[in-house]
């Protein structure tokens, strides 16, 4: 008996070989805003995307009325309100801040305003046409 549990160790055991290639499995990828994807947004037919006079690179995506807000790939507003004041748009939505107790689904949240002025003026007519 103890012979047969000896062979039936060895028949496990895989051969050691110093030319045995290691791989890592690749990192994973943002699927629908999981993981903390940000920067690879994909533009819809209706989006109004334009440069802002600071540089960035601003997209609106019109929500039932509302907003979502990118700057630079990244989503900062999501269902926001937006209102134009001359050449500028102003923004405003929540953001949630976590707190100590935010494992129990306690989060603060803050109500912001974010102005942007497209660099041409026409680009804040499109972006108008999203919420109205």
């Amino acid at each position: 008996m103890a012979q047969l549990l000896l062979a039936a160790s060895v028949a496990f055991h895989a051969p050691l070989s110093s030319h045995v290639a290691m791989k890592r499995a690749p990192a994973p990828q943002a699927i629908g805003g999981f993981f903390g994807g940000g920067g690879d947004l994909q533009l819809f037919p209706d989006d109004v995307q334009f440069k802002d006079v600071d540089g960035d690179t601003v997209t609106l995506r019109g929500v039932r009325g509302k907003v979502d807000f990118y700057v630079n790939g990244k989503l900062t507003l999501s269902s926001a309100r937006m209102q134009r004041t001359g050449n500028t748009l102003e923004i405003t939505g929540t953001i949630k801040k976590g707190t100590p107790l935010s494992f129990l689904g306690f989060n603060l949240e803050d109500t912001v305003t974010e102005g942007t002025t497209p660099s041409d003026p026409a680009d804040a007519d499109k972006a108008m046409g999203l919420v109205q």
